[in-house]
């Protein structure tokens, strides 16, 4: 049975969550204090974790940087009231999915079950080496020329997903709703892959600007190349090099 650590003081939303989640052979373990919590997320290491933000928090993400040093299961931030400057934060620090709890908990335990679903995918994957680039997934880690590359949740998945379809283009709608579990039109999505993609970038290719492993095909979405920093640009011609 699949385990999800609730950090939350809502009883009534820990009852509700666990009826609709056990017929999902999924357990709900309930901790209600921050500090609680945080031992819960390292000693149990859940599939999942559901973090319920207390109206007065001041830092959301320096909360869900905490929890990610503990812990890397899949994260879904619950707000009050709807911030943007907050979504960002906790997305960046690390969370998997924001949403404001508007009492629909069938939307909530759908975007639990989605949450849950995304990280299976990405534990089943096998480990893949490219180059001097080594992805693990049992592990979750990712290293370039034998250094560790720090990447969030979501840039993990990122890179996951076009490790499991090496060699293969993959358009933006179809990452976002690998990363994300939701479908944008392919203009919207490009938005949020092309900055993600640039971030990722970032920590894994050793020239950001000229890049070697992830690709983006005209027309078509992003790549990432088989072959690595060994390849000949020459060769593939409808690759191009910068997003």
């Amino acid at each position: 049975m699949r385990q999800v650590l609730a950090c939350t003081e809502g009883m009534n939303l820990v009852r509700s969550l666990r009826d609709g989640l056990a017929e999902h052979d999924i357990n709900v373990v309930m901790a209600s204090s921050h500090r609680l919590c945080l031992v819960q997320a390292r000693e149990m290491q859940p599939d999942g974790i559901l973090l319920s933000l207390p109206e007065n928090v001041t830092d959301a993400g320096r909360t869900v940087a905490e929890f990610r040093r503990e812990s890397g299961a899949g994260m879904l931030v619950i707000a009050h009231t709807y911030s943007e400057t907050q979504a960002i934060a906790v997305l960046d620090a690390g969370a998997d999915d924001y949403v404001v709890h508007r009492n629909n908990d069938h939307e909530l335990n759908a975007r639990v079950r989605a949450l849950l679903r995304r990280s299976a995918r990405i534990s089943g994957q096998r480990s893949v080496t490219i180059g001097d680039l080594r992805i693990d997934a049992e592990s979750r880690t990712v290293r370039i020329q034998n250094r560790e590359a720090r990447l969030t949740p979501l840039e993990f998945r990122l890179l996951s997903c076009l490790a499991a379809n090496v060699g293969k283009s993959l358009s933006p709608g179809t990452l976002l709703r690998a990363v994300q579990g939701y479908d944008l039109d392919e203009g919207d999505a490009a938005h949020i892959i092309k900055a993600l993609v640039w971030r990722l970038r970032q920590k894994i290719e050793i020239d950001p600007a000229n890049p070697r492993y992830i690709l983006n095909v005209r027309g078509s979405g992003y790549i990432l190349e088989r072959r690595g920093p060994n390849r000949r640009t020459s060769s593939l011609p409808a690759y191009r090099q910068a997003s």
